[in-house]
């Protein structure tokens, strides 16, 4: 697993917890918090499919 991703992941959870109650951050908060979550789901799937970095983004050749 990359160790930014989670540390990222974890510290978006924190401070959501920490300052979701004034309502104004909220958003913003939720925002960072879906795209830490969808930075490592990214990072669990290259794991998972054993595919480097790049080969997600490329289309199949025919």
């Amino acid at each position: 697993m990359n160790r930014p991703n989670l540390t990222i992941f974890v510290f978006g959870l924190l401070l959501m917890s920490l300052l979701a109650p004034f309502a104004g951050l909220a958003p913003l908060l939720l925002l960072l918090l879906l795209t830490a979550a969808v930075w490592f789901a990214r990072s669990l799937w290259q794991i998972l499919t054993n595919q480097p970095e790049s080969d997600i983004a490329e289309k199949p050749k025919p």
